[in-house]
């Protein structure tokens, strides 16, 4: 219900409805399937940020106390300026290759 629903609000606002979307593949995951209806199914590294979002943010959500570590984990080590630019560096290559 809420992958179609957020596929949906992006395919409205930015590519003109859902008239012309791809059909779920069921032998696909589900990070696949969000990537390819909203028009990145070719991208493999978009699809490979798609699935880490997805499993970082479902892990947060499955436990406080993750959340409540990876909290104190954050603010006991601060990110430096070089590992942030790493990961920029990281996810744009994911991006555009």
């Amino acid at each position: 219900m809420l992958p179609g629903l957020r596929i949906g609000i992006y395919r409205n606002t930015y590519l003109g409805g859902v008239k012309d979307m791809a059909p779920l593949q069921k032998d696909k995951d589900l990070s696949f399937n969000f990537a390819n209806q909203i028009g990145f199914g070719e991208s493999h590294g978009f699809i490979e940020v798609v699935r880490l979002y997805n499993s970082l943010h479902s892990t947060l959500h499955l436990s406080p106390f993750i959340k409540a570590a990876l909290t104190l984990y954050t603010i006991s080590q601060p990110i430096t300026k070089v590992e942030m630019s790493l990961l920029t560096l990281l996810v744009r290559s994911f991006l555009f290759k």
